[in-house]
């Protein structure tokens, strides 16, 4: 993904995130806040490499915990 795209999508999480701040609905509360999650995590695991989702990029338990 370029950085056009990534852009893309961090501006996108920033103005569903305003969204959720500004409606007066809980259920459009919840529905901007859920889409700025999604454009972020998105942005997140295309700064992190094409190869890579969210449960790759975790260390395992033995990384953290040893053994």
């Amino acid at each position: 993904m370029s950085d056009t795209e990534t852009a893309y999508l961090l501006n996108r999480a920033e103005e569903e995130a305003v969204a959720a701040i500004q409606a007066d609905h809980p259920a459009a509360s919840a529905a901007h806040r859920q889409l700025s999650m999604l454009y972020s995590a998105k942005a997140l695991i295309e700064l992190g490499g094409m190869d890579k989702t969210p449960l790759d990029a975790r260390p395992s338990r033995k990384a953290l915990f040893g053994g």
